[in-house]
């Protein structure tokens, strides 16, 4: 049975520090989204009960997700950086949550929109990719293998797994 997203508490996902900027995760039913800048977006895609990540260069296995392009939708912008950085081609998408992310420097609060999907296809990676491959990893090995790791990592992917 999945869990009722208004019953999680906000206590499950403490604040961290990502490079400067206070980050935290608020599951999909709790935001007001339109208050809130989107520049990026997000996908957990999965395989039955193992994740997608790709193997980006310069930071390491991460879950696909990037900048939107002009006149692109979150949603857009999530299957399209699936397919760029793992090659994968992804079901209906719902939204898990939302990172808000509050700028150390400019203090703007900026949203990333997190989706969940299961992978429909594999393909190769586009030449020109910032990926190098896929890996396709279950809750217990991303621990030790994804690029950072941290309380608040730990508890969204958690959560992102319970609604799958």
């Amino acid at each position: 049975m999945r869990p009722s997203t208004n019953s999680v508490d906000r206590l499950q996902f403490p604040s961290a520090d990502w490079n400067g900027s206070l980050v935290t995760f608020f599951p999909s039913e709790t935001l007001k989204t339109s208050d809130y800048l989107i520049k990026i977006a997000l996908v957990f895609a999965f395989d039955k009960d193992r994740i997608a990540v790709a193997e980006i260069q310069g930071r390491g296995l991460c879950i696909p997700g990037g900048h939107l392009k002009p006149q692109e939708t979150a949603e857009d912008a999530a299957r399209r950086e699936a397919m760029e950085e793992a090659g994968i081609s992804l079901g209906p998408l719902s939204l898990a949550g939302n990172f808000i992310v509050v700028g150390e420097q400019d203090h703007l609060s900026r949203l990333i929109p997190c989706f969940m999907a299961d992978i429909l296809e594999y393909h190769s990676i586009p030449k020109g990719s910032e990926s190098s491959g896929i890996e396709l990893l279950r809750m217990h090995e991303l621990p030790a293998r994804y690029y950072m790791w941290d309380q608040l990592l730990e508890n969204v992917f958690l959560y992102v797994f319970s609604l799958h």
